[in-house]
């Protein structure tokens, strides 16, 4: 990452992300961009735009952190996803991975729609309140990017 986009990943509005972008490229949002001519982002950045997209659309939606276990075997990182609602379900998703990505976890056959309870926890690891577990017992600690700080350790950034 070039040491002067390094303040992308501090850009918290979607309407400041998408400022971003299009200073970079004015074409739609929808047309596939280089990747030095994406915005650089972290999981909370691809949850934050696609739930504005979403309800830009009418779309009930919303952002969920927790911690997931499909990055990394035995290895839970917080991380942030959308959920949308679908008329007779909340449809969960994670719209920072892409085919290569999914197919690299394999977590699943399609990001767009998550099977219910795939290493997904709310909460902190262990806890209570954590969901279903599919990979042994989690370890990572962490703030969920409470006061910008994410200790998640791939896949770190990415572009959008």
């Amino acid at each position: 990452m070039p040491d002067a986009r390094q303040g992308e990943v501090q850009i918290r509005p979607a309407a400041g992300m998408v400022d971003r972008i299009l200073a970079m490229d004015r074409r739609l949002l929808a047309e596939a961009r280089a990747p030095g001519q994406r915005f650089i982002g972290k999981c909370r950045h691809f949850s934050t735009l696609t739930v504005a997209l979403l309800r830009a659309a009418g779309v009930a939606s919303r952002a969920r952190c927790g911690f997931v276990g499909y990055f990394e075997e035995g290895r839970w990182v917080d991380h942030w996803i959308v959920e949308h609602w679908d008329g007779g379900r909340w449809v969960r998703l994670d719209p920072q991975l892409d085919d290569v990505q999914v197919r690299a976890t394999g977590m699943a056959d399609d990001a767009s729609d998550l099977p219910p309870g795939l290493s997904w926890q709310r909460g902190r690891p262990g806890s209570a309140a954590a969901g279903v577990r599919r990979m042994g017992t989690p370890s990572a600690s962490s703030t969920c990017g409470a006061g910008g700080s994410s200790r998640a350790t791939w896949p770190g950034t990415w572009p959008l």
